[in-house]
């Protein structure tokens, strides 16, 4: 979410959940459900919504899924919280992405998605943040 780029996971650490396919569903599997803990308290997560993903102007706060994988189709919308990137100021920054594309034969998943580089800040449109 930070870096707001894909990461091959076998070449980096820095990244907030990955992507499988898992009995022909593709799957978000955020660090916690890999066996990768944060030491702040505070791990990466994903949370369903039900608003359309221009409609979001806001991010949650709270019950994001942390520990299980995160099965997706296209048309999806989520919430993502990312892994404790601001340390000095104890917390994560937000987004907001929604599944465009899936294709479980050639493993890939195309999204879009708008993270609010602010620290704690929780707006999620464009420009300016206001909260």
């Amino acid at each position: 979410i930070p870096d707001r780029q894909a990461v091959r996971t076998d070449r980096s650490s820095s990244f907030d959940f990955s992507f499988d396919v898992v009995d022909g569903q593709g799957q978000l599997l955020p660090l916690k459900f890999l066996g990768v803990t944060s030491n702040t308290g505070l791990n990466p997560g994903l949370q369903f919504t039900s608003i359309p993903f221009d409609s979001i102007r806001t991010a949650e706060k709270n019950n994001y899924i942390t520990d299980s994988a995160v099965v997706v189709k296209p048309g999806d919308v989520l919430f993502a919280r990312s892994r404790l990137v601001c340390t000095s100021l104890g917390v994560p920054q937000y987004g907001k992405l929604e599944i465009t594309a899936l294709d479980t034969t050639t493993r890939t998943i195309r999204y879009r998605f708008l993270v609010n580089n602010n620290c704690g800040y929780s707006s999620l449109q464009p420009g300016l943040p206001r909260d």
